[in-house]
């Protein structure tokens, strides 16, 4: 058996509602390869949003508020 892990960055945020907290990251893995690779047709879905979402760094949002 192949124990297969990913990181992920955690500030890393849904583009639409800021959070990462109901974030499912699509995930797979090709036989014979120890490593994920994101869902070409869908890498990341925000249950908040109901939608599938791209994911933005939250140091971005807070630097675009500083400057509003």
């Amino acid at each position: 058996m192949t124990i297969a892990t990913f990181d992920y960055d955690e500030t890393r945020v849904c583009d639409t509602c800021h959070t990462n907290d109901s974030i499912h990251y699509n995930l797979f893995i090709m036989h014979g390869t120890a490593y994920f690779m994101d869902d070409p047709d869908c890498a990341a879905w925000c249950e908040r949003c109901e939608q599938e979402c791209s994911l933005i760094d939250v140091n971005d949002i807070e630097e675009e508020e500083r400057e509003s």
